[in-house]
């Protein structure tokens, strides 16, 4: 699709708009631009509750926080050769599911082989799914694909080579996050409390304040707010400051170019702008 069409000088299918995957034992990678139509975030944790005689609650003992992410995206192709190319992504990715072997070969018998490391994977996506630790991947395992074609939106054949392509197909992910950072909050001096760690004992450590989709707003320095009884975080709907701007993103223009700015969009604005990208079609009006 070529550098596609853009928004705002962002480009739709600019990496940092993708939902990228790495498979972590082979460093191999599947990357699908981000048409997402489904996406939740689940976080539940773990009790052990033990009953006790003559108590009307049990006695709760916390084990763990578990997160899921489920994603769904729609793989969209221009023509034929980009739908080829999303078919060969759409089997990268379901080999991910699979683990790595130390010896053995198609031709062997499954019960030959030795299974040398888990199929282990990396996953972004904005700041939704992302490591605030280092604005990196999450690791994940994947639980599953949903591997979905649609049929009525156009189909390609090969007489030569016997193949099927699709125009569009839809995707649905569930993935489980393992968790490459501390997730909890620690005790500082006197009555405050830092979720992930405390900057003032050491400079190098980050107060994820951001967590879990806080993209790259974090407090690494020393004195950095901590959270107390009856205290927001600054830039967090107190009012007295405004959280960076999102890397990649330019900063607002200056008052003095503000003006030209708005006098030349104000025949644009007047008109509905369409997008056609390969299938998907993006309207806006002002």
């Amino acid at each position: 699709m070529g550098s596609g069409p853009s928004i705002g000088g962002t480009h739709i299918n600019d990496r940092n708009f993708s939902v990228n995957i790495i498979h972590l034992a082979t460093n191999e990678e599947v990357t699908f631009i981000g048409w997402l139509t489904a996406f939740s975030d689940s976080f539940s944790s773990t009790w052990n509750e033990t009953p006790v005689y003559g108590r009307m609650d049990s006695l709760a003992t916390f084990q763990s926080t578990q997160r899921k992410i489920n994603l769904g995206i729609d793989v969209v192709a221009s023509g034929r050769n980009e739908a080829h190319r999303n078919t060969e992504k759409m089997n990268k990715l379901i080999q991910f599911l699979y683990p790595v072997y130390e010896q053995g070969g198609s031709l062997k018998s499954p019960d030959q082989a030795i299974i040398s490391a888990a199929p282990l994977l990396k996953v972004s996506y904005t700041n939704m799914i992302q490591n605030n630790l280092n604005q990196d991947g999450l690791v994940c395992y994947l639980e599953g694909v949903d591997y979905n074609p649609v049929i009525e939106a156009g189909q390609f054949f090969s007489n030569r080579s016997n193949e099927q392509f699709f125009q569009e197909s839809a995707l649905s992910l569930s993935f489980t996050v393992l968790h490459s950072h501390l997730t909890g909050w620690v005790k500082g001096q006197g009555k405050s409390f830092y979720f992930g760690a405390d900057p003032n004992l050491d400079g190098r450590a980050q107060h994820l304040v951001n967590f879990p989709h806080g993209g790259t707003l974090n407090r690494s320095s020393a004195g950095a707010s901590p959270a107390s009884s009856g205290s927001v975080e600054p830039g967090l709907g107190d009012g007295t400051s405004n959280p960076p701007d999102p890397v990649g993103v330019e900063p607002p223009p200056s008052p003095t170019d503000e003006g030209k700015e708005v006098e030349a969009d104000v025949g644009a604005s007047q008109e509905e702008k369409v997008i056609d990208t390969g299938g998907k079609v993006i309207s806006t009006t002002a």
